[in-house]
């Protein structure tokens, strides 16, 4: 039916009802004909103004669409951060070299190692062959450090370290 809109380019009064999951499966080409999008479960209030809005000729995105759609764009920003990262890293680039104000004087010099060997995307195994210790001293370590930088993961992490949070 889509398909339709976008070959004749009509500009019709469509709401789309989409269920969460299937808006990342919207094809892009759908924002230039489809004047509606709604997620299933909406309540009857809003169904009411998206069926008032579009047959006025005005768009009605719900407001789970738009948070969606802004949570797509900030993990894409976020990932395209990641992406230059890790290719700098990949080029012999210090992750320092991207924030310079990091204070890691709060870690000990192992937790700075580890640190260091984290936001490089090495695995527990991998810290504890290169540093020579135990995956379990390893995972210790991982815990203060997240603890002393109020991170919660290793993306945390990352994203600390690119001054993101």
């Amino acid at each position: 039916m889509f398909d339709i809109l976008v070959q004749t380019k009509m500009h019709s009064h469509v709401v789309v009802i989409l269920h969460l999951d299937d808006i990342s499966k919207i094809p892009y080409t759908w924002f230039h004909f489809v004047k509606g999008f709604i997620t299933t479960g909406v309540s009857p209030d809003e169904l009411k103004l998206a069926v008032q809005a579009v047959n006025q000729g005005r768009r009605f995105w719900s407001s789970a669409v738009i948070e969606l759609i802004i949570h797509q764009q900030i993990e894409l920003e976020v990932s395209q951060k990641l992406s230059d990262v890790y290719i700098k890293i990949m080029l012999g680039g210090n992750i320092k070299n991207i924030r310079e104000d990091l204070h890691l004087d709060i870690l000990t010099k192992t937790e700075q190692e580890i640190f260091n060997l984290i936001i490089r995307g090495k695995s527990n195994k991998e810290i504890g062959d290169t540093l020579h210790v135990s995956i379990n001293t390893v995972k210790s370590h991982v815990s203060r450090i997240f603890t002393k930088l109020d991170v919660n993961n290793r993306t945390e992490l990352i994203l600390f370290a690119l001054g993101i949070s």
